[in-house]
């Protein structure tokens, strides 16, 4: 929370009414700042014995479950924007959409 409030600091003019909400740009900073902090953690060594691998095999078993209960088109979208990093602008041309179906979508598949 206070990288994220750092971050608004930094920048105060960062937030532009007209691309969105208050909160989602607050969400997305905070969601792109505990991405970061994953990304920089080491890997634990209690994972490492068979106990973590029963773990991260019953947590992509129930996130596949998940992921195959959604619509395509939500499916899709979550697919392109949290594991290939796409923009909202870049799905809308991709699938011939308006961005805001595109935001709409996600937020249902979430």
């Amino acid at each position: 929370m206070q990288e994220t409030f750092t971050q608004i600091w930094r920048r105060p003019h960062g937030y532009d009414p007209e691309r969105g909400a208050l909160r989602g740009w607050l969400f997305g900073i905070a969601r792109k700042q505990a991405a970061e902090w994953g990304r920089k953690q080491k890997p634990a060594d209690t994972l490492e014995g068979d106990e973590g691998k029963r773990e991260r095999v019953e947590a992509a078993s129930l996130m596949s479950d998940a992921l195959g209960r959604l619509p395509a088109e939500q499916r899709t979208l979550l697919w392109l924007r949290e594991v290939e990093g796409q923009s909202y602008g870049e799905l809308a041309a991709i699938l011939d959409i308006p961005v805001g179906t595109v935001r709409s979508r996600l937020f249902a598949a979430r």
